[in-house]
């Protein structure tokens, strides 16, 4: 190898050595980035569901007693079944 080729190679090696550590410090930004924003979706997430959890518990209350609502209506419901509409009619007149 002649001096030519070797200050070429020295200066394409460098070169190289530029680039790669550009794109290693902008992947390390895009990692940090990454879990930053991960981390701001989790700590949102877990905010709502603190801030909405009273909110839940009262819809769940509400959905449990809808629920033992809807059991007494099926209770009724099979009261009116043995009921004879034609008796009602007779005790009417």
């Amino acid at each position: 190898m002649d001096e030519f080729d070797t200050q070429e190679l020295l200066r394409l090696t460098k070169e190289n050595n530029r680039i790669l550590k550009k794109m290693n410090s902008r992947q390390r930004a895009k990692n940090i980035f990454g879990f930053l924003k991960f981390a701001v979706v989790v700590v949102f997430l877990v905010l709502s569901y603190v801030k909405l959890q009273p909110y839940l518990a009262q819809i769940g209350g509400l959905y449990k007693q809808v629920n033992s609502g809807n059991d007494s209506m099926e209770g009724f419901k099979e009261g009116f079944e043995d009921f004879d509409l034609g008796r009602l009619s007779e005790i009417l007149q």
